[in-house]
């Protein structure tokens, strides 16, 4: 005759314990890979030291000759597009990115008016730039029109380069062109690194750059900045006018934009030479989407996905003591199933 345990439980659900008790450490792994690579999408890399100056202004860097021929050689790019950010909204203007491979094929293009004047900006060490010119229109207004600045508050990282990793200028380099004389506003505010990014628009700036033509103002990368509203005074009577700089009469405007505050904006970037080889030599900027290569093209997405990751990991986590109960619960009922079965077995084991 057959016999049957009915007082032992059956091995098979040892197991679940052990599953059951590993679940927290489940929760807390997947979280831990969720914060490292959300750490890894938003790592930047800042080259600035504490020796460079926030800023650093050198007054008629350029003479009227040679604003001219940087305006002139802009009119000619200039399609009344908006090629640059969202934070430029009321300005446009061109973006080309390079890397030193690049760099020689600035004298053959298009961009080949502003090539002596980099070799003069150019940090000897600097190994990727971003050269921009920015027009904004300015209209007629008071004082009122400060309620908004001309520019919105960034931090210059558009270098580009195939990287999860941010990378910030190590120095901008800012040439003013055209300021027109009725002009009122359009200060450069800068902000010390750890400052501006969540301040608002009343706070007050570190330093504050007046524009003037023919000025070059070179201010730390890893400062945030923003210009503040700029506009034409009313009671100016020429309000085509342009201020000069070197004692000159007028400097000539863009033709495209007579009445626009212009400036040629170098960035650049001491890119480790690990991440060099990921640069792009030569791009030029089609849209006004703020694409920053690899890291905004592919981690929109790779972002979106992690984060509802991370509300799961979250939710299980929270979840955790609720689900091990119900688990007990079920691998109890379970039990008493296997222990009631198995008296059953017995019963009619005897009646036979």
């Amino acid at each position: 005759m057959a016999t049957t345990f009915v007082g032992t439980k059956p091995s098979a659900t040892q197991p679940a314990a052990s599953g059951k008790s590993s679940l927290p450490m489940i929760g807390f792994v997947l979280l831990f890979v969720y914060l490292q690579v959300v750490a890894l999408l938003d790592a930047q890399t800042v080259s600035c030291t504490d020796a460079q100056a926030l800023i650093e202004q050198t007054f008629d860097f350029a003479d009227a000759h040679e604003l001219t021929r940087l305006l002139v050689g802009i009119d000619a790019i200039d399609n009344g597009e908006n090629h640059l950010s969202s934070n430029f909204a009321a300005s446009r203007g061109f973006v080309l990115r390079f890397n030193l491979d690049g760099l020689p094929r600035l004298a053959n293009s298009a961009y080949a008016f502003a090539a002596p004047l980099i070799e003069r900006m150019r940090d000897p060490l600097a190994t990727a730039f971003v050269l921009n010119a920015v027009l904004m229109p300015l209209e007629l207004g008071d004082a009122s029109s400060r309620a908004k600045p001309s520019i919105g508050m960034h931090l210059d990282d558009t270098v580009s380069i195939d990287s999860a990793r941010s990378f910030v200028a190590h120095s901008v380099s800012v040439l003013y062109l055209a300021m027109p004389a009725a002009m009122r506003g359009g200060e450069l505010e800068l902000f010390k690194f750890g400052r501006g990014e969540a301040v608002g628009d009343a706070e007050e700036a570190d330093a504050t750059v007046a524009p003037k033509a023919g000025m070059l103002a070179t201010f730390r990368g890893d400062a945030r900045h923003r210009v503040s509203a700029a506009w034409l005074e009313p009671e100016r009577h020429d309000i085509s006018a342009t201020s000069a700089p070197g004692g000159a009469d007028v400097v000539p405007v863009a033709a495209g934009c007579a009445h626009c505050r212009v400036s040629l904006v170098l960035e650049q970037y001491r890119i480790p030479p690990s991440h060099y080889k990921k640069t792009h030599a030569w791009e030029i900027k089609e849209s006004g989407v703020d694409l920053r290569s690899y890291r905004t093209k592919m981690n929109a997405g790779v972002r979106a996905a992690f984060k509802t990751l991370g509300k799961l990991v979250v939710g299980l986590l929270l979840c955790a003591p609720l689900l091990q109960r119900v688990l007990g619960f079920l691998h109890g009922l379970s039990a008493r199933d296997a222990h009631g079965n198995a008296g059953l077995v017995l019963e009619e084991e005897k009646k036979l």
